[in-house]
């Protein structure tokens, strides 16, 4: 097995490990919509059938008599295939909701884990070759932050920029 092929592998297998026992939905989903594209295709051979039957009595049409029967095949196996398809979509959709939801959990759980010191520091150092490389503009860098402007900058922006370093309360401010 080739080496992407493995990186391939340990990547879906990561993904599905966000779905949790969602999972069986995915697989599910999969082979509805599978069985649903085998299903739609059955009308096309129904109509095929019937036109078949009426070329060979074409003068004759009433002789033609398994024409409706092909007709209500085609119906059903397209009112039928569409709700298959939609069992699918259904299927896939819950797992895939499960995993962002898995995955969301998870994000945050590492932040939360995450030392935001490290943030500050390179904030510090990005602010001290900022001025030491060009002349200082007015309030480039904010020597402090006062707990009322961090949160104004957090109401005001989305929470995830907060605690970017280039941008938010602790970012370079024009």
């Amino acid at each position: 097995m080739s080496k992407g092929k493995e990186a391939q592998k340990g990547v879906l297998t990561r993904l599905l490990a966000f779905a949790g026992p969602y999972k069986r939905l995915t697989f599910l989903g999969c082979a509805l919509s599978g069985a649903s594209m085998v299903a739609s295709m059955v009308p096309y051979v129904a109509i095929w059938l019937a036109a078949r039957d009426l070329i060979q009595v074409a003068p004759d049409w009433a002789a033609a008599t398994n024409v409706v029967q092909y007709g209500w095949i085609a119906f059903g196996f397209a009112i039928g295939g569409l709700v298959v398809y939609f069992l699918g979509l259904m299927c896939t959709h819950l797992a895939a909701f499960r995993t962002a939801s898995s995955m969301r959990k998870q994000c945050a759980e590492h932040l939360m884990k995450t030392s935001l010191g490290i943030s500050i520091r390179m904030h510090r150092d990005r602010c001290a070759a900022a001025s030491t490389d060009r002349p200082p503009r007015p309030r480039r860098c904010s020597p402090t932050i006062s707990p009322t402007s961090w949160a104004r900058s957090c109401y005001s922006s989305a929470w995830s920029s907060c605690f970017s370093p280039s941008i938010g309360a602790w970012g370079l401010r024009a």
